[in-house]
């Protein structure tokens, strides 16, 4: 009976083991479930009379890193365009913003150079083409480089200016903001292209940009960040007809 005995024994055992395995399966199971519950974000729970609690407020997206880059490649401009603001000044009639544009040539010929700027602010109601890719006309000559050899650098600072009156205004309750947007052509006997950025107060490089607060009198700011909209590169620009 041996034999018998010592199968029947294997066989207990074995179930035995396959018991154990599955309960420590399921122990693990358990487990991660619990963990993944303490991941997830609980549920509201409903309050007297039936209504749940509105979820936290979620602060915007970071802008990505190709927003604030000093200037990704543009194969249709021959040229490499660092944008700095300086201070911007608030009086009772105008917003004027110094800037300075640092400028090299990538072209294998000399070029001529010129740009054309405004100032305005961005509003959600203002179609996008209008925004971002203005008629050159539109904008005051502020720069003409004649001559710009290849790989050559040059610093051009000027400013921009528009009255307080041709802003379209944020309001939050009783205060009026606006997010000043500057739009340049750049315009060479080769090719053309545009470059928009908003601009506003940064304490630090890692703050968000703030709009600028226009009903609290005159006022100057000098520490200022900016964003490009790298969207307005996609509008043609012909610099023939520009």
């Amino acid at each position: 009976m041996w034999p018998w005995l010592l199968g029947g024994t294997i066989v207990v055992l074995a179930a035995l083991g396959a018991l154990i395995a599955r309960g420590r399966r399921v122990r693990q199971g358990g487990k991660a479930a619990r963990e993944l519950a303490d991941l997830a974000p609980a549920r509201p729970r409903a309050q007297a009379g039936g209504q749940t609690p509105a979820p936290p407020a979620v602060p915007p997206p970071t802008p990505s890193d190709g927003l604030s880059a000093p200037d990704p490649v543009d194969d249709a401009l021959p040229l490499t365009v660092k944008f700095t603001p300086g201070t911007l000044r608030l009086s009772l009639v105008f917003v004027t913003l110094q800037y300075r544009l640092d400028v090299t040539s990538r072209a294998d010929r000399p070029l001529r150079l010129r740009v054309q700027a405004d100032l305005t602010s961005a509003h959600g109601s203002i179609d996008t083409r209008e925004q971002l890719a203005p008629d050159p006309a539109q904008l005051e000559l502020r720069h003409d480089v004649p001559v710009l050899a290849p790989e050559e650098s040059v610093t051009l600072e000027g400013e921009v200016r528009v009255p307080l009156q041709d802003l379209r205004m944020l309001a939050r309750g009783s205060a009026r903001f606006v997010i000043p947007l500057v739009r340049l052509c750049l315009l060479t006997d080769a090719a053309a292209g545009r470059r928009v950025y908003t601009v506003g107060p940064q304490p630090s490089a890692d703050a968000p940009l703030a709009p600028i607060r226009i009903d609290a009198g005159p006022r100057t700011h000098r520490e200022l960040g900016w964003r490009e909209i790298v969207a307005a590169r996609g509008f043609a620009l012909d610099p023939v007809r520009a």
